[in-house]
């Protein structure tokens, strides 16, 4: 599988003994660490958890939009996407006739079969 990279700006914020992380542009995209660096992992985590799933990736706010307080510290972070995708084995059992049609369309049946279940779940 190949490498398919978002850039993403985080903001880290030193409160008390943690670092507490928020990911503009992203819903929900708040976590926290102990130490900075679990910090800046535990956003690329989340950030690879959230976008892995969808098509359309929210787009990042400019820099110059980002408002940072004076605790704050603004910071980019690459993610490899494909690194959080992980593919399954699932038995389907469709009529000959189906199959047969797929195949002299050319079909990917694992192709169709998620288009349709992101299709049916709205997402």
């Amino acid at each position: 599988m190949g490498k398919e990279i978002v850039v993403y700006p985080v903001i880290l914020a030193k409160v008390d003994e943690h670092y507490c992380v928020t990911i503009p542009g992203i819903a929900s995209g708040f976590t926290h660490g102990k130490q900075r660096l679990d910090a800046i992992k535990f956003a690329m985590n989340l950030i690879g958890r959230l976008l892995s799933i969808e098509t359309n990736y929210p787009r990042p706010p400019e820099q110059n939009r980002i408002q940072l307080k004076d605790n704050e510290q603004l910071i980019y972070v690459a993610v490899n996407l494909n690194d959080y995708r992980q593919m399954i084995d699932v038995a389907v059992e469709i009529p000959e006739a189906l199959d047969h049609l797929a195949s002299e369309k050319g079909l990917d049946l694992s192709a169709v079969m998620v288009a349709a279940l992101k299709t049916k779940l709205n997402h």
